[in-house]
């Protein structure tokens, strides 16, 4: 992603095919008889001061944006109709009471019952709202089985030596480890945590039962990824939906022109319009100036402070420039989307593939399971953390087991194809561009990452990559965010 000479935007029928990313083999670090004698651990309670080094997901500059705005101010003549449910409030909370603009009335939170027949259209009002607690969650493990875990992880694919501290959960890491080298094999917790007792990296699931996603028999199974038939009716109910209430965009590096022929002649199959929008490539000189005149990045962000923080022997990340330039596109598509005022927007990255019947099943989703307190639906959620609430979704929430300085990270990898609702996005983005832009966790600058360790203050949902095929895929294309990063390393 990034600005060249090429224009900022073009309108195509595009589709994406997305492919591979990059892909962290990891390798077991050795056996002999982890956990079988799990009560005399102290063989493996010799902590290492190491590093930590972080692996990113591809630059993912996927995201999709609704504005409420125009659909909820329908005949009665409400300020937000549809969202008395959804709609939060600066400190995030559901508004109880919205101001009929005509006659100065207030209208309590609505209930299925009063809602009007547009309604349905950004959400499913029959689905229960999820409440409001989302804090961290924690996986409890008891001291032996921490310090097992500490001593079988502190290596990361067999010889990287990682920071050691007690504030991670070591078990947890080897659990992820295994979800982060399959996430072109995608599986559920259930067969990562086999996996990662099979290696040795954490206890066995019957010991210590935990899943990354609670309830996970509702949403965290391969075999609900299959689209279900439809008929010639919801296609074009939902062709209908899709061509008047969402605007896609796809962000494109003007370089890589092969992308974005593959991207927009897919999308052209599906008979989806998209505005093409220029990433961010932070190798240009004074890109960086331009990006916080222009608001994607804040003024006040010092960037070689943050390098040097990444840098640092806590986390040993690496260059981060490609990792700004992609969050800077994230930003600026959302700059774009707001200004367009379209009430959802989807914005796929260059090797996104959408599936056959992609607008229908989307359709489907938003309109029967998507509750009404949604702000972000993630396409694609790789090792996805939080609760499951119907049959393709889950509720995100952060990850408790890892430090806020490490920006809870880990978890809920990807931006391929993101779902925003536009009128609530300023207020997101008010919450997530803080949360990125902070120099002393370089982790959070993935944006991906940043935005699952706010999701606690944030209406957060997603579809898991257990799910296949699920609705988006990524082409074997590679990152252009890691290729940066790798090419600037000093």
């Amino acid at each position: 992603m990034a600005a060249h000479s090429a224009p900022e935007e073009e309108s195509m029928h595009l589709v994406t095919e997305r492919g591979a990313a990059l892909r962290t083999d990891v390798q077991a670090v050795g056996r002999s008889s982890f956990f079988s004698g799990r009560r005399d651990l102290s063989s493996y309670g010799v902590p290492l001061v190491g590093v930590t080094v972080f692996v990113g997901m591809s630059c993912c500059l996927v995201a999709l944006w609704a504005n409420a705005g125009s659909l909820c101010s329908g005949s009665h003549g409400l300020t937000a109709r549809l969202l008395c449910h959804g709609t939060k409030s600066s400190r995030g909370r559901p508004l109880r009471f919205l101001e009929d603009e005509r006659e100065g009335q207030q209208v309590e939170e609505f209930d299925g019952a009063a809602m009007h027949s547009s309604d349905a259209v950004l959400c499913s009002p029959s689905s229960p709202l999820t409440g409001d607690d989302w804090a961290a969650r924690v996986w409890e493990v008891d001291d032996g089985m921490k310090m097992a875990c500490q001593a079988r992880n502190r290596l990361k694919d067999g010889w990287k030596v990682r920071f050691t501290t007690q504030e991670r959960n070591w078990c947890w890491v080897g659990v992820k480890d295994i979800c982060h080298r399959s996430i072109h094999r995608p599986m559920n917790w259930a067969e990562y945590r086999k996996e990662a007792y099979r290696q040795e990296l954490s206890p066995s699931p019957l010991d210590a039962p935990f899943s990354g996603l609670d309830n996970p028999e509702l949403c965290d199974q391969p075999d609900l990824g299959l689209p279900d038939p439809y008929t010639s009716e919801e296609e074009h109910k939902a062709a209908k939906w899709f061509n008047e209430h969402v605007k896609v965009y796809v962000v494109n590096l003007p370089k890589y022109v092969e992308r974005w022929k593959m991207v927009s002649s897919r999308l052209a199959e599906l008979g989806i319009n998209a505005t093409r929008v220029s990433g961010v490539d932070m190798e240009v000189p004074g890109m960086l100036d331009k990006a916080k005149a222009a608001g994607w990045v804040p003024k006040s962000f010092n960037f070689s402070k943050a390098q040097n923080t990444a840098y640092g022997p806590r986390l040993q990340e690496g260059s981060v420039l490609g990792t700004v330039g992609c969050a800077s596109a994230h930003f600026k598509v959302q700059q774009q989307m707001i200004k367009d005022g379209s009430l959802l927007g989807l914005v796929l990255e260059d090797d996104s593939y959408l599936i056959d019947g992609f607008v229908v099943h989307l359709w489907r989703i938003v309109t029967t399971e998507l509750p009404c307190d949604w702000d972000i639906l993630q396409l694609l959620a790789r090792c996805p953390y939080g609760k499951c609430i119907s049959k393709h979704l889950a509720r995100i929430q952060p990850d408790g087991n890892e430090p806020e300085w490490r920006c809870r990270a880990g978890v809920n990898w990807g931006m391929h194809g993101m779902l925003y609702r536009i009128s609530n996005l300023p207020a997101v983005q008010e919450i997530w561009k803080k949360t990125v832009f902070n120099e002393l966790s370089p982790h959070c600058l993935d944006v991906d990452i940043a935005l699952a360790s706010i999701s606690d203050r944030v209406g957060y949902y997603a579809i898991p990559n257990s799910q296949t095929p699920g609705l988006v895929k990524e082409m074997p294309l590679g990152s252009a965010r890691y290729a940066i990063n790798v090419a600037t390393q000093r």
